[in-house]
């Protein structure tokens, strides 16, 4: 919950917590946009606006510190699919020239 004094706002029932508005799309941008571009392109439609050059930077290196946390999880846990998603994305980012 948020509360500025005057509104209370429930924002997540999960794992909410303070932070940059871009950490909300790192998930997408590692799993599901890589294959399916189209739907980064309808959710930023439906979003308004695209990110800015700014917002951009932080999302390529969080979704670089997420790869980081799935290489490291991944193994010690025995879960494949957040592994293969961790060398997916650092991969990725290798090939366009982001790391």
């Amino acid at each position: 919950m948020l509360w500025n004094g005057r509104r209370c706002a429930l924002i997540d029932f999960e794992r909410s917590e303070p932070g940059p508005r871009v950490t909300d799309f790192v998930k997408l941008a590692t799993s599901l946009w890589p294959d399916h571009p189209e739907l980064r392109t309808a959710l930023f439609e439906g979003y308004g606006r695209p990110l800015s050059e700014a917002e951009e930077y932080a999302l390529t290196a969080f979704a670089a510190a997420d790869a980081a946390s799935a290489l490291a999880y991944g193994p010690r846990h025995g879960d494949p699919l957040v592994t293969a998603r961790g060398r997916r994305t650092v991969e990725r980012l290798a090939q366009e020239d982001r790391l």
